[in-house]
């Protein structure tokens, strides 16, 4: 089995602008990304996914599909906007790699910083 390579994102980043996130892996793994709205300070070990769960419950899940031969995805999403009279937000990422075989993985967390407007 593969260890997952990891997720890796731009940060900080201004609303509206595109964010760039690049999830690596197995070829063949179906990715779904685990995101929230702040790092989980309890972050349990999960021995059945080979890693602690940086993302608190419940998260928000959004599918990326299978990783193609190159064992790399990447993709840009722009962000915003924040709600009224928030300067700036942190968002916690985490991706599940669910392989062909049996087993999950968790990979290794990733934030982003989230202005309303550039420094």
């Amino acid at each position: 089995m593969l260890p997952c390579s990891g997720t890796r994102c731009a940060s900080p980043t201004v609303v509206g602008s595109q964010q760039f996130v690049q999830v690596s892996g197995a070829p063949g793994d179906i990715i779904l990304m685990l995101l929230g709205f702040e790092p989980n300070s309890a972050a349990p070990h999960l021995s059945a996914y080979q890693a602690a769960l940086a993302v608190p419950p419940p998260p928000l899940i959004v599918s990326l599909g299978a990783l193609p031969a190159s064992g790399a995805l990447s993709f840009q999403a722009a962000l915003g906007p924040l709600p009224p009279g928030l300067d700036g937000l942190l968002l916690v990422g985490q991706s599940l790699h669910m392989p062909q075989g049996a087993g999950y993985r968790l990979g290794a967390p990733i934030a982003a910083v989230l202005l309303a407007e550039a420094p």
